[in-house]
């Protein structure tokens, strides 16, 4: 299983007709910069699945615009953070070749 986990077949339908569904979550915007950072360094994983990152990585940048929006980041302390993670994947990829 290779430490993934799996959807039991028979379930599987049921989560597929769920997935679409919106969900609302509300808390303090500490928390939601907290968020942000971790699921950037959770993409950084090498076992992360490219699927999840490509989705992730939609809302990662959505949610930092909520935060520039809320007054809670600047414009300038989020393009550093989306510059960080730039030279992240560009060392990431040199090192693979």
């Amino acid at each position: 299983m290779s430490g993934r986990y799996s959807v039991i077949p028979e379930k599987m339908g049921e989560a597929v007709r769920k997935a679409n569904s919106q969900m609302s979550v509300t808390t303090n915007l500490l928390t939601w910069c907290a968020v942000h950072g971790s699921l950037q360094m959770a993409m950084r994983h090498p076992d992360f699945p490219a699927t999840t990152r490509a989705m992730l990585a939609v809302f990662v940048e959505q949610l930092g615009a909520a935060l520039v929006e809320s007054g809670f980041f600047t414009a300038e302390t989020l393009q550093e953070s989306i510059e960080r993670e730039k030279v992240f994947h560009a060392r990431k990829i040199t090192q693979n070749d």
